[in-house]
């Protein structure tokens, strides 16, 4: 049985996430503050069972959504602290404002859309090859991470794609994954 450690912050997003997984991908999680929470899911403590928890979880979010066709802008976890807006990109959870749970668009069978929509990270991002791989990503509609020793590169090329798509589709980390401290 996995169970949740004494410090569930960097435990509550990815299990949201994956809670929204439709088969293809999940919505963008985001942490927010000041926002009515339009969700408010049943406290977890330490120790307390992942698994159950992401099953309760995962009903109260179902029921969300079929009700109301759309989920929820911000869910809330009672007894925290911690806020999180959802979207189908970065922006929009950011904005936390809700999301459509309607099917928009049919799959597409184009081999580029393989990462449509998918979060991606990249090291060595900032430069060379890596910069190839994190442009093409961002061109077939993937948002990705730039993580590179040179975070002052990172941010650059971040900036230039964002300002470029005029939407938030890449975040510069500055790591060296030769150091696992970094990481």
């Amino acid at each position: 049985m996995t169970t949740f450690t004494s410090n569930p912050t960097n435990e509550i997003a990815p299990l949201l996430r994956g809670l929204t997984f439709d088969g293809q991908k999940g919505l963008f999680v985001h942490q927010t503050t000041g926002r009515q929470p339009s969700l408010l899911l049943p406290s977890l403590k330490e120790g307390s069972s992942v698994e159950e928890t992401a099953s309760l979880w995962k009903r109260l979010l179902s029921a969300y959504t079929e009700e109301r066709r759309l989920y929820p802008a911000v869910v809330a976890i009672e007894g925290l602290d911690l806020q999180y807006g959802l979207g189908t990109n970065y922006d929009e959870a950011a904005r936390a404002e809700g999301v459509s749970a309607l099917p928009t668009l049919p799959p597409s069978q184009s081999r580029a859309d393989v990462v449509r929509d998918k979060i991606a990270l990249v090291t060595g991002g900032a430069q060379g090859f890596g910069e190839g791989m994190v442009r093409s990503l961002v061109e077939m509609g993937a948002f990705v991470y730039i993580a590179d020793m040179n975070g002052e590169g990172a941010k650059k090329l971040a900036d230039e794609l964002n300002y470029e798509a005029c939407i938030t589709v890449a975040k510069p980390i500055t790591v060296n994954v030769t150091d696992e401290a970094s990481v």
